[in-house]
């Protein structure tokens, strides 16, 4: 905290997202994973000084092997 500011208290907020998985087979074997949200917080949070965006994304990308038994 700086000189001269006060803590900062939200009050509650509802946080809404929407996410996705796309998969998509590479071989028998290998599969790619795409993952993709988006996050809109809640106006109480995004209130504050030190928050910049309204809006959180990520996302996430990953290889799988399968293994068959």
């Amino acid at each position: 905290m700086l000189r001269g500011e006060s803590a900062y208290t939200p009050d509650a907020g509802f946080q809404l997202g929407v996410q996705t998985y796309i998969k998509y087979p590479l071989t028998k074997n290998f599969s790619a994973l795409v993952n993709l949200r988006a996050d809109r917080l809640p106006s109480s949070a995004y209130s504050s000084t030190i928050v910049e965006d309204k809006y959180i994304y990520s996302g996430l990308a990953s290889l799988i092997y399968t293994f068959t038994y």
